[in-house]
């Protein structure tokens, strides 16, 4: 049996912690609760004004702070922390597909 494959194998074997599938399940449910109370509209704005501000010669804490003063104003019934969440989320989402 070759080396890569035993490794292959051990690796595969290795089994998740289950504090840590708690805690991913936790996360999911979180942020779909979120965003079921945004709503598919204000969802379509954040990314609109991230993109928006992307392009903008500025730093990124200033681009954060633009998007979350503009998501706050949008949705002022969620908590800071939902709306950072959101934003990093929806940033991450926006840079895999290569839109910014």
């Amino acid at each position: 049996m070759n080396i890569f494959q035993k490794l292959y194998d051990w690796i595969k074997g290795l089994k998740t912690p289950q504090w840590y599938v708690d805690l991913m399940n936790n996360l999911q449910i979180t942020l779909i609760r979120a965003l079921e109370q945004i709503g598919k509209e204000a969802l379509a704005s954040i990314k609109d004004k991230i993109i928006e501000v992307a392009g903008q010669d500025i730093s990124n804490e200033q681009k954060f702070k633009i998007v979350f003063n503009f998501t706050k104003s949008l949705l002022p019934t969620l908590k800071d922390s939902v709306i950072n969440a959101i934003i990093n989320l929806l940033v991450l989402t926006l840079k895999e597909k290569k839109i910014i």
